[in-house]
């Protein structure tokens, strides 16, 4: 997911508010946002340039961490995207290398 947990409409409407179900059902899932609460909260404001190019280098290193798990998952819930620049490098090391399916959110 793109945002932190419980900040943007689109998560919250689409896939959070089911979360306790899941629960309730005994699926396991691991919340992983591309983009920390502190950059959230700077991103659309003008300025603070240089925070948010290490607010977004900090984001693809989550997403490298993540990449260490994800052979203990069945599955990859993506909405949107990995990432929010570059190619789709993460979704297909996921697909091809992991051979892990992926199921994606897009709104």
């Amino acid at each position: 997911m793109p945002y932190p947990l419980d900040d943007a409409p689109s998560q919250r409407f689409r896939f959070e508010q089911y979360f306790e179900a899941l629960r309730n059902h005994n699926f396991d899932y691991e919340v992983c946002s591309f983009i920390d609460l502190k950059i959230w909260t700077i991103l659309y404001t003008e300025g603070f340039a240089l925070r948010k190019v290490f607010g977004i280098v900090h984001g693809f290193l989550r997403r490298l961490k993540v990449l260490t798990r994800v052979n203990k998952s069945d599955y990859i819930f993506i909405h949107r995207e990995a990432t929010p620049l570059g190619p789709p490098l993460f979704e297909m090391l996921i697909a091809k290398l992991w051979r892990k399916r992926i199921i994606y959110d897009l709104d």
